[in-house]
């Protein structure tokens, strides 16, 4: 029993240690789905990418990570913090989200597949959104990672469904870093 006590406290005090940061994904993921067909059992290979090509903005990367807190604010992304330093990594994960994000209707950002009933605008959706910046020559590169799992309210099917971005919030968060992080002038609405 002392044995166990011992090695609970050197487990917890080794956790405590450690810098908990979130590491920027693969270029792609992949899963794979197993079907049942009339045909037997069959493996589908899934691919999807994460972050969108390479943006120029005209700011500074260290001006960049210093705007983005007030642009995801503006984008109705509250709370989203500095997730890996070391790969100036920011952005809010797991956001639970109905309806619109800022203002702006879901299905602007995000497609959830063909539906009857519903989709993006009346999901429960879980929505993950991260940036990143590197220096370059005059300004910056940035990718921004739009991720979502959808479910629909009215109980129509109990597992979510994987949303892809449409691109338009990976568009505004470059637009909005260009004004130099400014208020929007035209609505996206």
């Amino acid at each position: 029993m002392r044995y166990l006590t011992l090695a609970a406290a050197v487990c917890l005090t080794g956790c405590a240690g450690m810098k908990s940061t979130v590491s920027a994904p693969d270029e792609e993921l992949r899963s794979v789905v197993r079907l049942h067909t009339a045909r037997g059992v069959r493996d589908l290979e899934l691919t999807r990418r994460t972050f969108d090509q390479p943006r120029f903005v005209r700011m500074q990367w260290d001006a960049g990570l210093a705007a983005l807190p007030a642009v995801y604010e503006q984008l109705g992304i509250p709370s989203a913090a500095m997730l890996n330093q070391d790969d100036q990594l920011f952005g809010r994960r797991y956001m639970r989200t109905r309806h619109s994000l800022g203002g702006v209707r879901m299905s602007r950002y995000l497609n959830c597949g063909s539906t009857f009933v519903a989709g993006p605008d009346t999901y429960e959706l879980t929505l993950t959104v991260m940036t990143t910046l590197r220096p370059t020559g005059g300004g910056s590169m940035v990718r921004t990672w739009v991720d979502a799992t959808g479910r629909d309210p009215a109980g129509s099917g109990t597992q979510p469904v994987q949303c892809s971005s449409t691109g338009l919030l990976e568009r505004e968060i470059v637009r909005l870093l260009n004004s130099g992080g400014a208020p929007p002038a035209s609505s996206v609405r």
